[in-house]
């Protein structure tokens, strides 16, 4: 026979306590995947931009068209993924209707080919909050964070190791301006992400500052944050959405958003 003293029932108690708590909290956490833009949103580039230079490089290289590209298109290139531009600038530069995919896959082999030589660290400057927020996202075992953006895959992750946020994406999902939709981008982060950590996810943020961002997030069903670190104002994102000036001064918004239930 064991006998117990009420030490060891009370002890046992606060074990099975704990215990508990512990399944309630598993049970009940919530799987929750953020994703980010890249241009804008997490950082942004000086004035002379190693992204449109390399771009302008390829469109020189294959057409003799020395041009700024949004300058030659007429177009901001705000929101926009690097698959429609470069569809754009050949359409254009060949007086077609739609671009060859070689012409294409040549045109991104050299404007991927060149970034390297174009983009200093110094260049890239991390957005206000943007290493606080996600030094809070990662403390949490439940969220997995992604990037979403709509520049060519190599062109992003450079932009993305070069400026230190990698250790941000421990997993390195992504989607990628493979795509001219934006929609079809998120959907590529979260399959990825889905993939590469085997979990399904309850809740799903998108962050950027684009309307374009905010429109890819509802076509998903996912909830938006817009960062109004780029050039567009509050009526030009549609609702609904969070929206804040920066990662800094919207801090807790961010953060009581993307946990709340």
């Amino acid at each position: 026979m064991i006998l117990l003293t009420v030490s060891d029932f009370v002890h046992f108690g606060s074990e099975l306590n704990h215990l508990i708590i512990d399944l309630s909290v598993s049970k009940y956490m919530k799987n929750i995947l953020v994703t980010f833009d890249i241009d804008s949103t997490l950082l942004k580039t000086l004035q002379s931009s190693p992204h449109n230079r390399a771009l302008q490089h390829a469109l020189k290289e294959m057409f003799g068209v020395d041009e700024r590209p949004a300058v030659y298109l007429n177009v901001s290139f705000s929101g926009c993924s690097d698959e429609w531009i470069v569809n754009e600038l050949i359409k254009k530069a060949t007086n077609s209707q739609t671009a060859e995919k070689k012409l294409r896959d040549k045109f991104v082999e050299i404007s991927e080919k060149i970034f390297p030589d174009l983009l200093k660290q110094e260049d890239l400057i991390i957005l206000p909050g943007i290493e606080n927020l996600l030094e809070n996202l990662r403390s949490h075992s439940n969220v997995t964070t992604a990037v979403c953006s709509g520049n060519l895959t190599n062109i992003g992750w450079m932009k993305i190791e070069r400026s230190g946020l990698g250790k941000y994406f421990p997993e390195k999902a992504s989607g990628w301006g493979e795509f001219e939709d934006r929609a079809d981008i998120l959907r590529a982060g979260i399959k990825s992400a889905e993939e590469k950590t085997g979990k399904k996810f309850d809740k799903i943020i998108h962050i950027g500052d684009a309307p374009q961002d905010v429109k890819a997030a509802h076509d998903v069903n996912a909830k938006a944050v817009a960062v109004k670190t780029g050039r567009y104002k509050d009526d030009d994102f549609e609702q609904p959405c969070l929206i804040v000036d920066n990662a800094e001064i919207g801090y807790q918004k961010i953060v009581d958003f993307i946990f709340s239930e």
